[in-house]
């Protein structure tokens, strides 16, 4: 089998697929495992006396961050990356995109201001404190938000940037390549011509070769991999610092047992500086804004890293004063 220089992405996004567009994908499989992951943290905290709810109290509360969390993970993005989700319908299932979530498009900013709107409604309604159910969830997210990053690598999307040019002559073994680039406008379809003997392709010389490298069809994968760009794999890098990084920080605090709060902005001004590191590894959206340099998902992040540092002066302050 011929090897590839590059990791060249042909995962399947599809566990069980059942019809071209339906079926049971990765993408709901890992996201609904980042929130099982959650729910048996809240627990194990609750035992401990730590969570300010009971067992009991923190299934209900498990269930309103489900929905909190899907719900405001979707509208972020479609209103930092996808606009157009909102005014796009089509014929088949679920017939609006906006409601299209099998088809990947969460963000992880918009989780978490969903997440914020449960926490103070769950609140309100059982006494409980605010400050101590927003540390709970700060310390049970940081898996969830690694199989996120996962779940994106897997669908192909939130490619990275591409490589400096020195480096794609010869591209590093940890790059990534995207079969799909070859739809993309700045690539020359022409370029696929060498490869119509290998695919036996008519008019769609482009969707014949794409096919061929995601069924595992090793000669078209070698013949294509040089002709693709090599991108950084920003999936990675956001795994890594989403989930364990971010774990380590916020659990090394939260074991100090510090006033309630401190925890929340420790995770705030880590999960903000670690986002902005490694967003200038990714590809920016389509369609997304920019102010002075910095994309919408960059300045999020230093809007967190701000609340978070103001988080932690105010709670340390209330904490003195009590």
């Amino acid at each position: 089998m011929p090897t590839l220089a590059a990791i060249l992405h042909t995962l399947d996004p599809f566990i069980v697929q059942f019809t071209p567009s339906f079926g049971l994908r990765w993408y709901g499989l890992l996201y609904a495992s980042g929130l099982l992951c959650a729910w048996m943290i809240m627990r194990a905290v609750a035992r401990r006396g730590r969570a300010g709810l009971t067992q009991r109290q923190v299934d209900d509360f498990i269930t309103e961050v489900v929905i909190g969390v899907v719900v405001g993970a979707r509208l972020g993005h479609a209103l930092i990356y996808d606009r157009v989700l909102f005014t796009t319908f089509t014929p088949s299932f679920p017939f609006w995109e906006l409601l299209a979530v099998h088809k990947g498009g969460l963000s992880s900013h918009g989780g978490m201001a969903g997440l914020l709107v449960v926490c103070w409604r769950f609140a309100r309604r059982s006494g409980a404190s605010f400050r101590t159910l927003l540390d709970l969830c700060c310390i049970s997210a940081p898996p969830g938000l690694c199989l996120g990053r996962m779940a994106n690598w897997i669908n192909g999307e939130l490619w990275g940037r591409p490589l400096p040019q020195d480096l794609q002559a010869s591209a590093p073994w940890w790059s990534v390549k995207y079969p799909r680039e070859v739809f993309e406008p700045s690539f020359d379809p022409s370029r696929l011509e060498p490869l119509r003997p290998l695919v036996h392709a008519g008019d769609d010389l482009q969707q014949a070769v794409v096919a061929a490298a995601y069924a595992g069809d090793a000669k078209v994968q070698a013949a294509l991999e040089p002709l693709l760009t090599a991108f950084w794999p920003s999936n990675f890098f956001q795994a890594f610092t989403d989930g364990p990084v971010l774990a380590l920080v916020v659990w090394i605090v939260w074991l100090r047992r510090p006033a309630p709060g401190v925890a929340t902005a420790s995770f705030l001004v880590a999960y903000g500086l670690l986002r902005f590191i490694t967003e200038q590894f990714r590809e920016p959206d389509a369609g997304v804004n920019t102010l002075l340099g910095l994309t919408s998902p960059m300045l999020i992040s230093v809007a967190m890293i701000v609340i978070g540092a103001v988080l932690a002066v105010a709670c340390r302050s209330r904490s003195r004063a009590a």
